[in-house]
Order: structure tokens, then sequence, then C-alpha cells
């Protein structure tokens, strides 16, 4: 277990006013490192490499705290306050963690953003290069939806498309993934869909789902969306490749007109 695992290393005779000796865990582990206001996270591999860090820090005389990630408490701690050094370790772990969603979320839908969706693309794709098992990606556009926004005021439009992400998540559930990527514009990921027709038939069923009547208060509105899918490996192996050949649909979606699905 990690207990058994863990090991400590004396450290003396180091010209520093901080550090006099410190509990290590077992090299290969995370460490996290405190010095001053800093942070930081290193992987040590090796013992010559651990010592080797480890003298750096302790000459150069501003290492407040180390901690090991894997066990989550505090190894050694030595002229500082263990409720104000815990305090930032959870501040800065909150700040990380809200940086990230801002970073990957779409604040007005609550959807991943098109980083995200990039991002998850990304990995899927390295997956499925491997596998050689086909998926398919879509961009979909609002018919109709810039006359929404002049007619009913920009808070109407913004509540319509809380309510397509809403359907849209309802609709794919968890067989694929939804992204807004700005505007009126959404993403699709979609690991199962194999085939030109399996896109063809959910991109009809999403359409439906889109164009049911949007309630405004006491009015309703209208809207369809146009549908641009690309299969992979048929469309590209590349993400720049699908990206361009699902944005080339959904413009010939939006020629031919309202409400079509183009492959």
């Amino acid at each position: 277990n990690m207990a058994e695992k863990s090991r400590f290393l004396a450290i003396s005779d180091y010209r520093t006013k901080i550090v006099t000796a410190v509990a290590v865990a077992a090299l290969g582990l995370h460490i996290l490192l405190f010095a001053g206001s800093e942070f930081g996270v290193v992987r040590l591999d090796t013992e010559g490499s651990f010592v080797a860090t480890l003298n750096t820090l302790f000459n150069s005389g501003t290492l407040v705290l180390i901690a090991v990630l894997a066990l989550a408490t505090v190894i050694f701690l030595q002229n500082a306050h263990v409720s104000n050094v815990l305090a930032k370790m959870k501040s800065k772990r909150e700040i990380d963690d809200q940086n990230e969603r801002l970073a990957f979320t779409d604040e007005m839908t609550g959807l991943p953003n098109r980083r995200k969706f990039e991002s998850k693309l990304a990995n899927l794709l390295d997956e499925r290069l491997v596998s050689r098992r086909p998926f398919a990606i879509a961009f979909l556009d609002l018919d109709g939806f810039k006359p929404i926004n002049d007619f009913y005021g920009h808070a109407a439009g913004d509540d319509i498309l809380r309510q397509v992400a809403l359907r849209l998540e309802g609709a794919v559930s968890d067989k694929g993934f939804v992204a807004r990527f700005g505007g009126d514009e959404f993403g699709l990921i979609c690991p199962g869909i194999g085939t030109e027709e399996e896109a063809n038939v959910l991109g009809d069923v999403l359409s439906e789902v889109l164009c049911a009547p949007y309630d405004l208060d006491v009015r309703k509105a209208r809207l369809s969306a146009s549908f641009g899918f690309a299969v992979f490996p048929e469309a590209g192996e590349t993400a720049e490749d699908l990206l361009h050949r699902a944005d080339t649909a959904l413009y010939e979606s939006k020629r031919a007109g309202r409400g079509k699905v183009s492959i």
C-alpha cells in the first residue's frame, strides 16, 4: 500500500534556516512544491534527480512546504501556519477548477465551448486512428434566428439558445457530445454514428426536435436548423479535414434551404 511504499529521507547540514528535515514519499510520485506564493508540480523518476532537485531547492532557501499529491497530506511544514497553507491549497485548487470551467464552458448555455469540442475531437481521433472505427461530427446552425433577435429582443434570443442547448443535450444524451461554438452555431461529436445513412437519420431526428415551438413568456416562436455532417475516415483523418468538411456540408445545407441535412 501507499504507506509501505513511503520512506523517510533525512536532510541536514544545509545552509538554510527553513528546511532541516523532510519526509519524502516513494520515488516517482508527483510532488507539489510551494515556494512563497508560487506553486509547481514536478515528477521525480530516479533517486539521483530527486536528491539533486531537493538540494537546489534547499540551498535557495525558498522551500516552504512539500506535499505528496497522491497521499493528499502534508509531509513536512516549517515556519508556516498549517491552516494558512491548507487554505491557500484549497483556494488555488478552487481557482484552478473555476478557471478550467470558464475556459471550456459556454457561459450562455452551460454547454462545452468550441475549445472543449476540439479537445474532445482530438482525443477521439487519436483513439479511432488506431481502432479505425468510424464516427461523425456535425455543425448545426439555426435558421431564422436573427429575426427572432430583432423582433423579440436579445433576451428572448438568449432564452431560445438555452432551450436549444437543453433539447440537443436531451436528444443526444450519452450517445454524443454537444457544444456551442458561438452565436446560433452548435457542434456535435457522435462516437456511435458510423455511416452517412446513420448521420442523416440523426440529423432528421434533431431537426424535428429543434422545430418544435419555443416558449417566450406568453409568446411562441418557431425555428429550424441546418446540419452539416462529416464521417471519419471517409471525410478525412485529421481534425482539420473533418472540421472543414462539416463546415462545407453546413454551407451546402444553408444554400439548399431551411432544415436541411448534408453529409
